[in-house]
């Protein structure tokens, strides 16, 4: 590998492995985003001066749109100096979002064009991540604080370093069949099922029943990945099976959620209030969640909080971004959906749309895309997926 192709390894792989210590915030205009903005750059450069880049127009265009529709809140906006209530409820935010989704689509299109063996190196540095933040939950864990303020960071972190520890739980999720195939086709081959099995039982430290559940189904899962044995892989894929039948067992556990103060608020309520919001067809403006919600909230309006996110990413980017998102959001799954049922991935691109999978799954429960490091992670996991779609050999064959 030339020496350029290492120092893409080397920088990407830092980048992921940095979003994932001080990328794990929820809230905007974080310093800890700002810096990863700032780190970004060289990508960003690379990607719009790249020769390739400029020779894949389906890639490009797909970009636009995407961007289009973040940006049609901020340009509506001007409507409201004319009395029309249309465009984002606060510019500030929703500019704030758009630079958060431009830095995905940079590490999407700087990922895409580097070769499978360049992909593959990187998620070293993705599992180099997640033992990051293993070893420092453990060490909460030993210290018994759920809850830690470290210097420079602009939150307090709950697991590893995370604001929520369900997007800790989600990382170890989509790091299990990657475990598993770091170690097929080598002498510590036995290695892979003990350790991806340790990922999913370290969700009962976590405080999740159902996470231990969802990563057993994980290791089935990424079990039928790298086999080659037919009736292994039948077991494995009918066990994945039983244990997502299973979490059913947990939809009551899934559909409340506590805000600060110890209020609980039920999910549905939350989803109904949010369906039910007056800002389609152009949405509020990402960002805007928390200001537009109080507005419409049906429950107690003499709460102490209300809810920042509506714990369903779908609704809450329905309400956002309006039916154009909302558009592209099933343009987009069926895109993926298709990609599975065409067949004929590689074992590391099973791996990734597993992790692809866990992530769009825990997004109808929860928000674990608006934090910058998962939403790096998940850009790349997509880039592997489509890598196919978008290259350029691809499209000029």
């Amino acid at each position: 590998m030339s020496r350029v192709a290492n120092t893409q390894v080397y920088y990407l792989g830092g980048l992921l492995i940095t979003a994932l210590i001080i990328g794990g915030g929820t809230n905007k205009a974080l310093s800890t985003d700002f810096l990863l903005q700032l780190l970004v750059i060289p990508a960003l450069l690379w990607v719009i001066y790249r020769h390739e880049f400029k020779q894949t127009p389906y890639l490009k265009t797909t970009c636009l749109v995407v961007l289009f529709a973040a940006c049609t809140p901020l340009a509506l906006s001007s409507a409201r100096t004319f009395g029309f209530d249309i465009g984002t409820a606060d510019i500030g935010r929703t500019l704030d979002s758009v630079i958060f989704l431009v830095i995905g689509i940079v590490v999407f299109c700087f990922t895409l064009h580097l070769s499978e063996m360049q992909r593959a190196r990187i998620a070293q540095f993705l599992l180099i991540g997640v033992a990051i933040n293993i070893a420092f939950s453990i060490a909460q864990f030993s210290a018994q604080q759920t809850a830690v303020t470290l210097s420079g960071f602009p939150f307090s972190v709950e697991a590893g370093f995370f604001e929520v520890g369900r997007h800790l739980q989600a990382l170890l999720l989509v790091a299990i069949p990657f475990i598993m195939l770091a170690f097929k086709n080598t002498t510590w081959w036995f290695l892979s099922v003990p350790l991806a099995l340790a990922l999913a039982l370290y969700q009962f430290l976590l405080g999740s029943t159902a996470g231990v559940l969802a990563g057993l189904v994980c290791v089935m899962a990424g079990l039928g990945i790298v086999t080659s044995k037919a009736p292994v892989r039948i077991g494995a894929a009918g066990a994945a099976i039983l244990g997502t039948a299973c979490l059913t067992y947990f939809i009551p556990e899934l559909l409340t959620t506590e805000l600060a103060g110890g209020q609980t608020w039920a999910r549905l309520q939350l989803a109904a209030t949010t369906a039910q919001q007056a800002y389609l067809p152009f949405g509020s403006g990402y960002g805007t969640f928390d200001l537009v919600y109080p507005q419409y909230g049906a429950q107690d309006r003499t709460a102490l909080a209300f809810p920042n996110h509506a714990h369903n990413d779908y609704l809450e980017l329905g309400i956002e971004g309006g039916v154009i998102v909302i558009a592209l959001l099933v343009v987009y799954v069926a895109g993926f959906l298709a990609m599975i049922a065409r067949g004929g991935l590689t074992d590391f691109q099973k791996a990734a749309a597993l992790g692809i999978a866990v992530l769009l799954v825990q997004s109808l429960m929860d928000y674990p895309l608006r934090t910058l490091g998962l939403a790096m992670v998940f850009s790349y996991l997509n880039a592997i997926v489509f890598a196919g779609v978008f290259s350029k050999q691809q499209l000029t064959a």
